[in-house]
């Protein structure tokens, strides 16, 4: 409920809550209240959500919670506020599902299709090159950058006079700060 003060405070939660966050409705309210177990990065989500329930808005809001164990977990949060006669009080009925699977699962279809969408354009990029070209650095710059790797190599192999296979360091990117090993002799 929201007091006329505008204090949130819970009274009641189901096991279903406890089970996704490791928390007893007590622990809750010794820690502060519900908003003690938001990721600080989403608390002005929780802030306009509280906003609009003041203003008798229905509210439906994503964010992140830490769990007892310290996990992040992701929320779906449906609430409804509902007007008590006595004591001039804001009840909320709500309901928490948790959306962890569903956030990881459009992390990696997102990191997919950014990896798609940079092959496409190193493909454009290697058939419109003059054979010429020194086309290595562009291609492993943005293969570094879609991956958010610090470093990106391209080894070749080749056979020695002797005829044993070798494999030789050709091209390298490196993220800003990252020291560049290209003409390290051991990866040579």
């Amino acid at each position: 409920r929201i007091d006329i003060n505008g204090n949130l405070m819970t009274e009641w939660m189901t096991g279903a809550f406890s089970r996704i966050s490791g928390f007893s409705w007590e622990e809750i309210e010794a820690r502060g209240g519900w908003q003690s177990l938001i990721h600080p990065d989403d608390l002005p989500i929780f802030t306009e959500r509280v906003q609009a329930l003041l203003c008798w808005h229905s509210d439906v809001s994503e964010y992140r919670i830490f769990t007892k164990e310290g996990e992040i977990r992701w929320l779906r949060d449906y609430s409804q506020p509902v007007q008590c006669e006595e004591d001039r009080v804001l009840l909320i009925y709500g309901a928490a599902q948790d959306i962890s699977e569903r956030k990881q699962n459009e992390r990696h279809l997102a990191q997919r299709e950014r990896y798609l969408a940079v092959l496409v354009e190193i493909q454009r990029y290697l058939l419109a090159a003059h054979p010429t070209e020194q086309v290595y650095p562009a291609i492993l710059q943005k293969l570094g950058q879609a991956s958010s790797a610090d470093r990106v190599y391209l080894f070749e192999n080749h056979l020695s006079i002797t005829g044993t296979l070798l494999m030789s360091q050709r091209a390298e990117w490196c993220a800003t700060g990252i020291p560049s090993e290209i003409d390290n002799p051991v990866l040579q």
